[in-house]
C-alpha cells in the first residue's frame, strides 16, 4: 500500500477512535516517505505521549530539505480546527531555525 493510502488509513481509523491502528498505519506513511504522514504521525505521537519518537521524527522533518515536509503540516493542520496565527508562526520559527523544542512545542 502506498503512503499516501496508510496516511488516509490511519486518518480513517482515528477518526473512528481506533488509535493504535491509525498510529500502525500513520508509521507506514511515514516509512513510505509520506509528508503528510509524517506529520500526522509527529501530532499522533505527541498526543500519545510518546515523546522519544516524537523527538527523532521531529529532527527527521526539519533536516529534510523537500519543502514538502514542513508544508504538509498547513495540510495535517487544518483537518481539525484551525491553528491560530502565534502558532503559524511558531511553527515557521521552529522550520526556520531547525529547533526540535519549538517544534514540539508550537504542535503541544
Amino acid at each position: 500500500m502506498t503512503g499516501t493510502a496508510q496516511f488516509f488509513l490511519g486518518s480513517l481509523y482515528g477518526s473512528m477512535g481506533n488509535q493504535d491502528e491509525a498510529l500502525a498505519s500513520l508509521r507506514k506513511a511515514a516509512a513510505a516517505g509520506n509528508p503528510t504522514g509524517k506529520m500526522a504521525l509527529l501530532i499522533a505521537l505527541l498526543d500519545r505521549g510518546l515523546l522519544d519518537e516524537a523527538r527523532g521524527l521531529a529532527r527527521e522533518i526539519l533536516a529534510d530539505p523537500d519543502p514538502r515536509a514542513f508544508g504538509a503540516f498547513e495540510a495535517v493542520l487544518s483537518i481539525g480546527p484551525a491553528p491560530s496565527p502565534a502558532t503559524l508562526a511558531a511553527l515557521r520559527r521552529a522550520r526556520e531555525t531547525l529547533d526540535v523544542d519549538a517544534l514540539l512545542d508550537a504542535l503541544s
